[in-house]
């Protein structure tokens, strides 16, 4: 990956998108990219992506319906590709999506734009979101095998197609338990019975 590049991603919803979003997000910033997150402001990613240092442009979409997901997006792509155009420093030379409907506006300005897009699907049964714009993606990561031939079946390529597993965060992999003891207040030597039937 080419040095200092800017990166958009959109991640939204539950912990479940974020999460793994903001560990990605960690994980290139310490390689020197520069990385902006969009979402919705009353969403989880509106706390924890501003609490985890990164920029946060908040995207409104409004009316999504399941039958026609298009319908959410007309105005926030708009508005998004009115950014990056009014604003070169704001546009990305990649954007990835990590599920969840706030991901479509973003990645359709990015195809409108031809600017290369990349998704990641957390889950063993594909959202709605990644399903949609798996046909013009760069690069499908995926966390559970058997998730590639749905996204083959909604036209992207199987060479687009990467097992890589879910993205963890720095700080759960530097967890142990005297840490966790610290964090809990639970004193050295003590013990918890978790059998609620005892």
């Amino acid at each position: 990956m080419a040095a200092n590049l800017n990166i958009a991603i959109a991640a939204g919803g539950t912990a479940g998108h974020v999460n793994p979003a903001l560990a990605l997000a960690e994980e290139l910033r310490r390689r020197g990219h520069t990385v902006r997150f969009y979402g919705e402001s009353r969403r989880l990613e509106g706390t924890l992506v501003p609490e985890a240092g990164f920029d946060f442009t908040p995207v409104h979409v409004t009316g999504f319906d399941r039958e026609r997901p298009w319908t959410l997006i007309a105005r926030a792509e708009g508005r998004i590709v009115r950014d990056f155009k009014r604003d070169p420093s704001l546009r990305p030379d990649v954007v990835i999506g990590f599920g969840a409907y706030i991901e479509l506006p973003l990645v359709r300005a990015a195809a409108k734009l031809g600017i290369p897009y990349a998704l990641h699907e957390q889950n063993s049964v594909p959202g709605l979101a990644n399903k949609q714009s798996a046909k013009g993606a760069a690069l499908i990561a995926i966390a559970q095998p058997s998730v590639s031939e749905v996204f083959e079946k909604h036209g992207a390529p199987a060479s687009a197609i990467k097992f890589t597993g879910n993205p963890v965060r720095a700080s759960v992999l530097a967890g142990d338990r005297a840490r966790g003891r610290a964090a809990l207040d639970v004193p050295d030597g003590a013990s918890v019975n978790c059998n609620p039937f005892s």
